[in-house]
């Protein structure tokens, strides 16, 4: 992207998407690099089972912790809401 539409013109949305593309290339990147690490480790002898349990990433946690906080936060909104119409 251009440094000065990228500045001057870009909507919020816009520098979001972006920001988040990014974010995702850099995410992709360290996926390789796990990958390389860990079939040089399972070659030397390692004792983990998976890429995950061999280098775990702390984005891959907050996801899962995002979702577990998301189902619970619908369940307590569900139950207000049955309050309410009751």
């Amino acid at each position: 992207m251009d440094c000065e539409y990228f500045l001057d013109k870009a909507t919020p949305f816009e520098i979001d998407a972006f920001v988040d593309g990014r974010l995702e290339q850099s995410h992709e990147a360290w996926c390789r690099t796990r990958l390389s690490a860990f079939i040089a480790a399972k070659i030397g002898g390692s004792k983990a089972s998976t890429m995950e349990e061999f280098m775990p990433f702390n984005w891959e946690k907050k996801e899962e912790e995002e979702e577990e906080t998301n189902i619970e936060d619908l369940r307590a909104l569900a139950k207000r809401l049955e309050k309410c119409q009751m």
